[in-house]
């Protein structure tokens, strides 16, 4: 009688599973294996602030560099932060210095 049938499309180290399953069933375990891919893998990317998805690798494989850049485009930029002083005052940092110098 089949006790379990296991389904995945990215596993690894199947045949690791496999040999672990049967050392503590002490059952056969069988391994199926296809490399066929009836859908095309397609890898997209998005954050946040992006009006959608965007396709970066295609169903050939091929990178789509203005895609990437197009999503990274639309991150988040850090904020930048002023160094505290004991006193809870910001200390003026040595970048904030010389951005302040420009604009007198």
């Amino acid at each position: 009688s089949v006790r379990f049938v296991l389904l995945s499309a990215t596993l690894p180290n199947a045949r690791d599973l496999a040999s672990w399953l049967t050392e503590i069933h002490r059952s056969p375990c069988h391994l199926v294996f296809s490399s066929h891919r009836p859908v095309p893998l397609r890898h997209y990317v998005t954050s946040p602030q992006a009006e959608g998805l965007y396709l970066v690798r295609d169903a050939e494989g091929a990178f789509r560099p203005d895609a990437w850049e197009a999503a990274v485009e639309k991150l988040p930029q850090p904020r930048q932060h002023k160094e505290e002083e004991p006193g809870g005052r910001a200390a003026e940092t040595a970048e904030s210095r010389t951005n302040n110098e420009g604009a007198s």
